[in-house]
């Protein structure tokens, strides 16, 4: 019981992580997951598939099976030169020598990591859903639900860093906020026992969109980053260029 109690407070200070981290916008963050994290409730077989390998199962051609299969191979993809990660279906009976029966239930997580495509300069555009750009990340699997945030908390500082929402403020802009508060309040000019709130113009306001973006331009010098989403680095680059104009 102690163990299992231990699991769950790290498995919520992980749920805390995700929430803050710049990959996180606040918009879409809610009471339940981050955004940044997805999880089903998935019955699988003894080996690990899901109920859909019924229809059929992949074998890639790093395969050792993938011998057994080299004319499918030919006639899929004819004169093309194979690469590892092109792949065949075959009925899953053929694979395992046995019809999909159910065994055991796991929790399967999705990261994903948003970046901000609005204006930078204005202060609305981050509250506004169509502003922002989802892209899948790592993906995996656990036996229990908080195995599964833990263990998607873990590849998510893997690839995305260990930052949190202030992580890429500038000096300045903590020393200055430390004493300079985003709002302040005074006494209503024609009723004292009330408070009127106003926004204090020497704080420095630096909103999600910004704070993503400067997480994006770190991102983007990531081998990880390089490897899986280089196709993006222009449009990205653009982006980023905008926020220092």
């Amino acid at each position: 019981m102690y163990m299992t109690q231990k699991k769950r407070i790290r498995a919520a200070k992980c749920l805390e992580f995700l929430e803050d981290h710049p990959i996180s916008p606040d918009l879409f963050n809610c009471s339940g997951l981050p955004d940044c994290l997805h999880i089903a409730l998935i019955p699988c077989c003894k080996n690990g598939l899901s109920k859909w390998a019924k229809y059929g199962v992949s074998v890639y051609r790093d395969d050792p099976l993938a011998e057994k299969y080299k004319d499918q191979f030919k006639k899929e993809y004819k004169d093309k030169q194979l690469e590892s990660f092109d792949s065949i279906e075959i009925p899953y009976e053929e694979k395992y020598g046995e019809p999909w029966r159910f065994s055991h239930v796991e929790y399967w997580y999705e990261t994903t990591f948003r970046v901000f495509d609005g204006d930078v300069n204005s202060e609305t555009d981050y509250f506004d859903f169509k502003k922002w750009t989802s892209y899948a990340g790592p993906q995996g699997g656990a036996n229990t639900f908080e195995d599964a945030i833990i263990e998607a908390t873990k590849e998510v500082k893997k690839v995305f860093g260990s930052f949190k929402h202030d992580s890429f403020l500038t000096p300045e802009e903590i020393e200055n906020n430390k004493k300079e508060s985003m709002f302040f309040t005074e006494k209503c000019k024609d009723n004292d026992e009330l408070y009127e709130l106003h926004r204090n113009h020497k704080h420095i306001f630096v909103h999600d969109g910004h704070k993503n973006l400067r997480w994006l331009k770190w991102f983007m010098t990531t081998e990880y980053a390089k490897k899986n989403w280089e196709y993006y680095f222009k449009e990205w680059e653009a982006q980023i260029k905008k926020q220092n104009q």
